[in-house]
């Protein structure tokens, strides 16, 4: 059964509830497992020239501990709907190439999936 605190949405830095979250267990060698959340985060990988998924890890005391701003619940729609609106946003920052164009380069084509992981992405 999932938790009621699998997907929030935290502050932003103007104190909007914004930015979605997932929770994420995570196999610790010495402690067993711990519970940490993850924000939706895109990078360009230079070897496949392709945008992927980089995620931002964040720890569980700034979310639902001492040190958190508060906090509202969510779910998956909006989590996968937040994923796609920081792709676009990415996208949207980078600059094509025209000598790539000229030479036929497309860009490539990206699916929900990977857009819209539930996994986290290192």
């Amino acid at each position: 059964m999932a938790s009621k605190y699998e997907y929030l949405k935290i502050p932003d830095s103007n104190g909007e509830f914004l930015i979605c979250i997932k929770r994420h267990k995570f196999d610790e060698e010495l402690d067993g497992t711990s519970i940490h959340y993850f924000m939706p985060s895109f990078t360009l990988d230079y070897n496949q020239d392709k945008i992927i998924r980089k995620d931002c890890f964040i720890e569980h005391a700034h979310v639902l501990g001492y040190k958190t701003d508060g906090f509202v619940l969510s779910n998956e729609y909006e989590f996968k709907q937040y994923c796609k609106k920081k792709f676009n946003e990415f996208r949207g920052e980078l600059s094509i190439n025209p000598f790539a164009q000229a030479n036929g380069k497309q860009e490539p084509i990206y699916t929900d999936d990977e857009i819209c992981s539930l996994n986290f992405h290192w």
